[in-house]
């Protein structure tokens, strides 16, 4: 492995990435991307209902973190403006109150904001607080140092597992099938943790993916054996 000048300064653009200075917008309306400062409340048939309503809250737009549909009325909006934004809640939705209803929000935006990229300078380098790192060429030498130290790990984890995987390919075991059975379970169980994780349910994955349980372990067998191998 080695660490090239390319690799250390694809490394610097990420930070520059990753630490964006926010700058107030006021001569365009909202694009994708945005953030703005919002007060909203929702209403449901005729009624505001709970859990609704906020003041000065900041909202990236197409981030998709409101409820589908809310985000995108607002864009090609100016500060001050008032919009009536009208959705349908998610029949899957938490608040059984609205799973599925159509609602109304009444939205003000005050204010917007754009991410715009840092510079790298050592102002900047300053604010990421890395140890005895204070200027551009010490960030350089400390990037490099940290991707060969990461290149070197992911090296030794790689060829560990290419033996691994070669010894379990090459080795003759009689494997009692409740072992298969319990790596298949565990399995099972990681599998829907993760799915969790991305806001669905084990059924709503097989669901999706037009599989039963069953189906799905017995695409997981190959793997399982070779586990209990290792």
């Amino acid at each position: 492995y080695t660490v090239t000048s390319e690799d250390v300064e694809r490394q610097l653009q990420r930070l520059l990435q990753q630490n964006p200075r926010i700058a107030e917008v006021t001569d365009r309306p909202t694009e994708q991307g945005d953030e703005v400062v919002l007060d909203y409340a929702g209403f449901c048939d005729g009624e505001q209902f709970a859990g609704g309503t906020a003041q000065q809250q900041t909202l990236t737009l197409g981030s998709g973190a409101f409820i589908p549909g809310f985000e995108e009325q607002l864009l090609d909006k100016v500060p001050g403006e008032e919009v009536l934004v009208k959705v349908t809640f998610p029949a899957q939705y938490h608040s059984e109150e609205l799973a599925g209803k159509e609602a109304e929000f009444k939205c003000k935006i005050h204010e917007i904001h754009s991410r715009v990229p840092a510079e790298i300078n050592d102002e900047f380098v300053k604010e990421l607080k890395y140890d005895g790192v204070n200027t551009v060429d010490e960030l350089r030498n400390y990037t490099k140092d940290n991707l060969a130290k990461r290149k070197e790990s992911e090296a030794a984890n790689k060829t560990e597992s290419d033996l691994m995987d070669k010894i379990a390919e090459i080795t003759e075991v009689e494997i009692p099938e409740v072992m298969v059975k319990s790596e298949l379970d565990n399995m099972i169980q990681n599998y829907e943790a993760r799915m969790m994780q991305q806001g669905l349910s084990l059924a709503q994955f097989l669901k999706i993916t037009n599989q039963t349980v069953d189906q799905l372990r017995d695409s997981m067998k190959h793997d399982a054996n070779k586990r209990i191998k290792i």
